[in-house]
């Protein structure tokens, strides 16, 4: 039987609205991180091994580190899966036997040693399952960070450092970022069609936006600000820049 492995992107302690993140909006029915994790747990035949990993940021709270927090918010919350209207039906008709695999699978959630990124976390990861024997890898992650994880899957594989045995795949939680939304995020994929004329144009707007990040904040400023004013004498109105821009990417 195929081993599955399970993991769990977690968020800086301090982030805004960090519960909501994590766990989810109940009132809504949107699912966090973590209940996005116990719905997978809870459904998957109880007879599939699962191996769970979080890894541990920066952040540290009420002594506990990044990991060992959210781990123990979690065990809090695993009784509270029917809070959600999607997931009620689902927790209330489960047999005693998915319900005390669900408990043990909740109670074996590793968590790992201290990573510097999420780069780091999938290499250390695919390390960690390949001496499981794992080959499926399910990792999720937050909805406006979901799309990053699987560019990063992917350098990671090409770096060579997650073996050709081993399939990913990402899981999008239905929470974005505090005050954001899943469209927030865009994807820049350099040109590629034989019909673009920017196909062989350099420098291209993803190795331009990638230099962006490693700008001081005020850095940063000035440059989204000099990105506005050059959109702008192109444009002329400033919400005829959104309105293409919303063109473009429908």
């Amino acid at each position: 039987m195929i081993k599955v492995g399970v993991l769990l992107h977690v968020y800086h302690l301090h982030s805004e609205d960090w519960e909501r993140l994590v766990w989810g909006d109940p009132e809504r029915n949107e699912l966090g991180v973590g209940a996005k994790l116990f719905e997978y747990l809870l459904t998957t035949p109880p007879n599939a091994p699962i191996h769970t990993v979080i890894y541990n940021g920066p952040s540290r709270k009420q002594g506990l580190s990044e990991g060992e927090y959210t781990l123990r918010f979690l065990q809090d919350k695993q009784h509270h899966l029917p809070d959600f209207p999607k997931l009620k039906s689902l927790y209330d008709s489960a047999s005693s036997r998915v319900r005390a695999t669900f408990a043990d699978r909740v109670g074996q959630i590793y968590v790992g040693e201290s990573i510097a990124d999420t780069y780091d976390e999938i290499h250390r990861a695919a390390l960690y399952f390949q001496q499981l024997g794992v080959t499926y890898i399910v990792h999720i992650a937050a909805a406006t960070h979901a799309p990053r994880c699987i560019q990063l899957q992917a350098k990671v594989r090409e770096d060579g450092f997650i073996p050709s045995d081993q399939l990913w795949c990402t899981v999008s939680s239905d929470r974005p970022f505090a005050g954001r939304k899943a469209s927030d995020v865009l994807v820049v994929e350099p040109p590629h069609r034989a019909d673009d004329p920017l196909l062989h144009y350099t420098p291209t707007l993803a190795s331009l936006v990638r230099r962006y990040y490693g700008l001081s904040p005020s850095g940063k400023k000035q440059f989204i600000a000099d990105v506005a004013v050059s959109l702008e004498k192109l444009y002329g109105d400033p919400d005829a820049v959104s309105r293409r821009a919303n063109s473009a990417t429908k």
